[in-house]
C-alpha cells in the first residue's frame, strides 16, 4: 500500500504542472468559448486516472518520477525532481532529519512512510463519506418531490434548482419559482445533462478524494465546477435576446447559494454567481478562429502534459557486452548473434524512476555493455526473485519495468537465454554445399551465421573466409525446402550460382561465370578489342554468362558472352552505373519505324542512312539534334527540336565518313542543360559517344 501511496504521490505533482499550465491557459484563453475550459481539466484528469504514460521529446515535464519508490531503503534519501534549484533546497532537509544512523533498527522512512498512508486511507475515507452523506441527505430532503413533467420536479426543500441523480438524472426547481425564469432554468440545467456533467463532477470530485493531498487539485476541482457552470450558462444565452440574457442575470441572483463544496448536484446558483452575471452581461459570441486555436491549444497542452520525458537511456549501440553470475563466479563475453539480440531487447527496454537503494546492494546477475563510444552501462539483477533490477546510466540506477527483461537477463547470467552461436561460413563449408548441386536446401545453411536483407523475399548474405559472399534467396526458409538461387561472389560483379557453376575455375578466376551488368550502354564487339567489328550495344541490366576472357593489345580486359553476340570490355562494363550518361545510343532496327514505340526523325534518307536509337534514362527537356561538319565544331546545324522526350528517339541520319558528328542538347532531370556528339569510330564503325558539355 506505500508503494501505492508513492506512486498516486508521484502522479498528483506530475499533475500539479498540467494544473499549472491550465491556470496560465485559462487567463490567456479568456475570449475563447467557455466550454474549453472543462477540457482542459479533462486532461488534468485523464493525466491523475492514467497509470502509464508515454515518453515524448515534446514533454515539458521535468521528471517522469520525483520520489523514487525505494526511498525509504536509500542509504541517504532524496528526490529527483528534474530541478536542480529544488533538489538542492528539498534534499539537504531530508538527508539531515529522515537519513537513519549506524545502529538503529529502522530507517526513519521506514515508520514514516506507512504512517503518512494511513493519513491518506483515512482523507480518503472522509471525503467518500461526506459524498455519501450528502447524497443521503439530498434524497431524504427531496424524498416529497412533485413531478411536474418528464425528469422535472418542484419541492419546497429546496431553495435553488439542482440537478440530481448519475443514471436517471432529475431537474428539482424550487416551488416559488416564476414560470418564466424556470424556463431560463430548466435550460440550463438541460444543459448540463446534455453535456453529461452530472457524469464528470462526481468525477472530479472521486479524484479529489483520492488525491486530497494535493492542494492544487483541491483548486483544480473548485475552478472545474465553475466553468462548468460557465460552459452552460453560455450555452443558454447564445440563443437569448439581450433583454432575456439580463432576465437570466436576474434569476442568476435570485437563486444564488452560500458557497460550499458540493460532491455530487450541480446547482444553478451554487458557484462564482457574480462572475458568471458579470460574463453574461458582456457575452459575445466567439470567433470561429479563436475556437480553433483554442482546440490546438488543448491538444498542444496534452501532448507537453500527458507525457514524459524520454528514458535516459535514449539510443546505444552495443558494441560489446558481457555477463556474470556472481554465487556461481561464471561469466562469458556475449556472440555477435547474442549482442544482436540484445540490441532489440534494449530498444524495447522501459527504465522507471531513480532507485537510489541499489547503490548499497550486491547484484546477483550482471551484464555489462558498452556502446560504439565507448561508454557503459551495467544491468544488474538483486534478488532470485527478480522484483529488484535496474540499469545503471551516468552513475545513477533506474528501474527495470519489463519483467520479460528482467527474465531474459536472469537466463543469460545461468547460460539458459544464450543464443546458439553460428559460425561464419568457410571456403571448406562452400565447397561441401556446392557438392549438393541443386538439391541444396535451406536447412544446410542453417548453421552459418548470416543477414536478412529480403523485402518480401528471404534472402540471406553469408560472410565467407577470404572476402568471399554467398546470397542465398526465394522462397520460404524451410529446412526441407529449395532456394531459388545461392550465388557466390567476390564481392564484385562476377558470381556463380553455387549449386550449377563450376566453383573451382571461379575461385581460379577463370571462366564461366556470371556477370551482372547494372549500365545501359555496353558496347560488343566480334573480337577482344576495339580493332574488332562493333556489333551492338546492351542496352538492359541484368545477368550474363562469360565463357571465355583475353585481352587486347592495349591490355584492356575483355569477355565473351556464352550467347554468341560477341565480346565485352569487361572494365569498361563494370565502371559504376553513376558515371552513366543521362541518354544512351545505339543502331536502331529500321523495322520497328512506325510502331509507335519511339518518337521518329528523319534528317535524310538514302542508302547510306543508318537508323539512331537516342535513349533516355531520366526525364529530358529541351531537346535538340543538330549537325556538325566534325566533332568539335562550333557551327552547328539545327534539325529537330522537342520540348520534351517521352520515350526514345529513333534518327535516320546519314555519316558522310567518321568526321560528321551528330550533337544531342538537352536539358536532364537536376536541371542541368547537357550536349552529347555521337559519331562513327574510324577504327571498327561503332558509335562513339562523346559528352561535349558541361
Amino acid at each position: 500500500m506505500t508503494e501505492l501511496f508513492l506512486r498516486l504521490a508521484n502522479n498528483s505533482i506530475n499533475a500539479g504542472w498540467l494544473i499549472l499550465a491550465v491556470l496560465v491557459l485559462r487567463i490567456l484563453l479568456c475570449r475563447a468559448p467557455k466550454r474549453v475550459r472543462p477540457w482542459l481539466w479533462g486532461l488534468v484528469g485523464l493525466r491523475l486516472l492514467v497509470p502509464f504514460s508515454w515518453e515524448s521529446a515534446m514533454s515539458l515535464l521535468p521528471t517522469a518520477e520525483t520520489i523514487p519508490l525505494d526511498i525509504a531503503q536509500a542509504p541517504t534519501p532524496a528526490i529527483h525532481s528534474g530541478i536542480g534549484a529544488v533538489n538542492a533546497l528539498v534534499n539537504p532537509v531530508l538527508e539531515a532529519g529522515l537519513q537513519p544512523s549506524v545502529g538503529e533498527s529502522a530507517n526513519p522512512l521506514q515508520i514514516l512512510l506507512p504512517v503518512l498512508t494511513a493519513v491518506w486511507l483515512l482523507g480518503v475515507a472522509a471525503m467518500a463519506a461526506y459524498a455519501l452523506g450528502s447524497y443521503v441527505h439530498l434524497r431524504r430532503k427531496t424524498a416529497t418531490a412533485v413531478l411536474l413533467r418528464e425528469n422535472l420536479y418542484e419541492s419546497e426543500a429546496v431553495s435553488s434548482p439542482f440537478v440530481l441523480g448519475l443514471f436517471r438524472p432529475k431537474i428539482l426547481l424550487p416551488f416559488d419559482l416564476a414560470a418564466d425564469q424556470a424556463e431560463l432554468v430548466i435550460a440550463h440545467e438541460q444543459a448540463h445533462l446534455r453535456r453529461r456533467d452530472h457524469w464528470w463532477k462526481p468525477l472530479g470530485y472521486l479524484l479529489l478524494a483520492v488525491y486530497w493531498f494535493q492542494p492544487l487539485i483541491w483548486v483544480a476541482y473548485i475552478l472545474l465546477c465553475r466553468d462548468l457552470e460557465l460552459a452552460c450558462d453560455e450555452a443558454v444565452i447564445g440563443k437569448l435576446s439581450p433583454a432575456r440574457r439580463a432576465d437570466y442575470s436576474q434569476t442568476l441572483l435570485q437563486c444564488s447559494t452560500a458557497g460550499r463544496l458540493a460532491a455530487c448536484p450541480l446547482s444553478f446558483g451554487e458557484v462564482g454567481v457574480r462572475t458568471r452575471v458579470k460574463a453574461v452581461l458582456s457575452y459575445r459570441k466567439p470567433a470561429l478562429w479563436i475556437l480553433v486555436a483554442a482546440v490546438a491549444v488543448c491538444l498542444v497542452t496534452a501532448i507537453c502534459f500527458l507525457t514524459t520525458p524520454p528514458s535516459p537511456l535514449g539510443k546505444i549501440t552495443v558494441t560489446a557486452a558481457e555477463v556474470w553470475n556472481i554465487p556461481a563466479e561464471q561469466g562469458y563475453d556475449l556472440s555477435p548473434a547474442e549482442l544482436s539480440e540484445l540490441q532489440s531487447r534494449l530498444e524495447d527496454l522501459d527504465l522507471g524512476g531513480v532507485m537510489d537503494s541499489y547503490q548499497g546492494f550486491t547484484p546477483l546477475y550482471t551484464m555489462s555493455i558498452t556502446d560504439e563510444a565507448g561508454k557503459g552501462y551495467t544491468l544488474s539483477v538483486f534478488n532470485t526473485e527478480g522484483t529488484h533490477a535496474g540499469m545503471l546510466v551516468d552513475g545513477v540506477y533506474y528501474r527495470i519495468e519489463s519483467e520479460a527483461f528482467v527474465d531474459y537477463l536472469m537466463g543469460m547470467a545461468n547460460g539458459a537465454s544464450r543464443t546458439e552461436v553460428e559460425r561464419q561460413m568457410t571456403l571448406k563449408d562452400v565447397r561441401a554445399l556446392a557438392e549438393k548441386g541443386e538439391a541444396l536446401t535451406w536447412g544446410d545453411l542453417e548453421d552459418f551465421a548470416y543477414t536478412e536483407t529480403g523485402s518480401g523475399l528471404y534472402i540471406r548474405i553469408f560472410e565467407v573466409e577470404g572476402g568471399y559472399t554467398l546470397a542465398v534467396g526465394g522462397g520460404l526458409p524451410n529446412a526441407e525446402d529449395l532456394p531459388m538461387y545461392a550465388h557466390f561472389s567476390a564481392g564484385e560483379a562476377a558470381y556463380i550460382d553455387l549449386r550449377t557453376g563450376d566453383l573451382e575455375a571461379f575461385l581460379a578466376g577463370e571462366p564461366p561465370y556470371l556477370l551482372y551488368l547494372s549500365r545501359a550502354d555496353v558496347q560488343v564487339f566480334d573480337g577482344a578489342g576495339y580493332d574488332f567489328g562493333y556489333v551492338t550495344t546492351i542496352t538492359e541490366p541484368g545477368a550474363y554468362t562469360i565463357v571465355a576472357e583475353a585481352q587486347d593489345a592495349e591490355g584492356n580486359s575483355w569477355g565473351k558472352l556464352k550467347s554468341g553476340l560477341g565480346w565485352i570490355d569487361l572494365d569498361r562494363a563494370l565502371e559504376p552505373v553513376e558515371t552513366q550518361p543521362p541518354v544512351t545510343v545505339s543502331y536502331a532496327d529500321r523495322a520497328l519505324l512506325g510502331t509507335g514505340a519511339y518518337e521518329e526523325f528523319a534528317a535524310e534518307e538514302s542508302e547510306f542512312t543508318s537508323y539512331l536509337l537516342f535513349t533516355p534514362l531520366e526525364p529530358i527537356t529541351d531537346v535538340t539534334l543538330s549537325l556538325a561538319s566534325y566533332l568539335g565544331a562550333e557551327e552547328m546545324e539545327p534539325l529537330s527540336a522537342w520540348d520534351s522526350l517521352e520515350k526514345p528517339l529513333m534518327a535516320a541520319v546519314v555519316f558522310y565518313g567518321d568526321m560528321t558528328t551528330y550533337v544531342l542538347s538537352f536539358t536532364d532531370g537536376a536541371g542541368t542543360a547537357q550536349q552529347y556528339a555521337v559519331s562513327l569510330s574510324g577504327r571498327n564503325g561503332a558509335l562513339v559517344w562523346t559528352q561535349l558539355h558541361p
